[in-house]
């Protein structure tokens, strides 16, 4: 079943980074269109750069999402939030991004979330 080598594939990859304890974090940020994205995304490079928190960031469209540590999901794609679930290992690394905090380009709210993420379920500080 491809659901569950997925699933397995993330706990190996989990395993091993955990072995780590801390390390590179990847976000992945799903757009539908692009422009909008590119624009929150310099943004929360931007501010991340500011608080001297590191961790890669890249955007795609809905149809190029790949296994990722968080994804990030813009307004335009929060319906497909359900089968987008399978290229994280938990439903909490999946943040729907608020209307209000992607139109104002409000990243605060959003490196918040990705910096719980990381200190919670990631070991690091």
């Amino acid at each position: 079943n491809r659901l569950m080598q997925k699933r397995i594939i993330l706990l190996i990859i989990r395993i091993e980074k955990m072995k780590k304890r801390c390390y590179h974090m990847n976000v992945l940020l799903v757009c539908s269109g692009g422009v909008s994205a590119s624009i929150f995304m310099k943004k929360l490079k931007q501010m991340a750069e500011e608080k001297k928190i590191k961790f890669q960031l890249k955007a795609c469209s809905l149809s190029s999402v790949t296994n990722t540590d968080i994804l990030l999901l813009s307004p335009q794609v929060a319906y497909a939030k359900r089968q987008l679930q399978v290229y994280v290992e938990d439903e909490a690394h999946l943040i729907q991004i608020n209307n209000f905090d992607y139109a104002s380009l409000n990243t605060n709210n959003v490196l918040n979330e990705i910096m719980n993420i990381y200190t919670k379920d990631m070991g690091c500080k």
